[in-house]
Order: structure tokens, then C-alpha cells, then sequence
């Protein structure tokens, strides 16, 4: 598949003419016809243009798909993580790493004694139980986020001192 090839099936996933196209990168239907027939080869400024549509320029200069080019879930992702700092980063790559989901913010699972669950989560929860236990597995860290009222006491996980 030829540079011209990958140029015209870009353009068609992003479901534009060539009039339109070439119009996003600053040239004619006649030049954007060219350069999808190979006859012509666009400079920099017009990819720089495309890019900033949505055109996946890995697959375009080399025929190869970057599968995470127009992902939004990945672009916000990278975004953050570029953003966090080093401690959040570990935390976050130890999640994502160990293939365990982590619960919703805001969600904690509560157990008495009396061997019955209540999930609590919202803005406001009181459990009101003899002896409540909350358990949390993993190692990177919990957070417990929201008003949240215990009667009974509440571990961390440290000892006594």
C-alpha cells in the first residue's frame, strides 16, 4: 500500500472529501488529489494540519496502525499520568499491572460481626453495627472519600501502640 493509498483511506475514516481534506491541510482538491495518486508528496505543514484532525500519521508514513492514535480513553490517560507525580504514578501502574479491579471512589465494603455485607457509598453513610470491619485488599493504598460515619471503630491496619 502506497503512501497515497494510506493518505486516501485516512481521509475517507475520517469521512471527509478530498475538497474538504485538502482544505484542513491548506491545499486545493487538486493537490490532494495528487498526493493521493503519488504524483505529489505533502510537506510537513500539511501533515502537522491532518494530524490535528484525527489522521493517524504512524499509519500514514509508515502503514502501521497505532491502535491508541484516536483513542480519547488513552490520550486522557497518557495526559494524566504525564501530569502525576512519581507516587501517584508507581500507584497507578501497580493497578494497572496486577489485572485487579479497584472499587468505585467513594465505595467500601463493610462487614460485622454477625457475618452480613453492606456496600456503603454515597455522601452520607452511618453503619451502625457492633463490631464493623472493613476490608481492603491490595498494596498500593486505599482511600476513603465523602462523609462517612462509623460507630465501632474503625483499623487502618497498624498495631497498637
Amino acid at each position: 500500500m502506497t503512501f497515497g493509498h494510506r493518505l486516501r483511506a485516512e481521509r475517507e475514516r475520517v469521512g471527509l472529501n478530498q475538497k474538504e481534506f485538502g482544505a484542513i491541510g491548506g491545499v486545493s482538491k487538486t493537490t490532494q488529489l495528487n498526493y493521493e495518486a503519488d504524483e505529489r508528496h505533502p510537506d510537513t505543514k500539511y501533515l502537522d494540519a491532518i494530524a490535528a484532525h484525527g489522521v493517524d500519521l504512524v499509519f500514514l508514513l509508515t502503514g502501521r496502525r497505532d491502535p491508541y492514535a484516536n483513542n480519547p480513553e488513552h490520550q486522557l490517560l497518557l495526559g494524566a499520568y504525564g501530569t502525576a507525580s512519581p507516587e501517584l504514578r508507581q500507584a497507578a501502574l501497580r493497578v494497572l499491572l496486577s489485572g485487579q479491579a479497584v472499587p468505585a471512589a467513594g465505595s467500601v465494603t463493610q462487614t460485622a460481626s454477625g457475618a452480613h455485607a453492606t456496600n456503603v457509598s454515597g455522601s452520607h453513610n452511618t453503619v451502625n453495627s457492633p463490631s464493623p470491619t472493613t476490608h481492603v485488599a491490595g498494596d498500593i493504598g486505599q482511600q476513603v472519600a465523602g462523609n462517612v460515619t462509623v460507630k465501632g471503630g474503625f483499623n487502618m491496619g497498624g498495631k497498637k501502640k
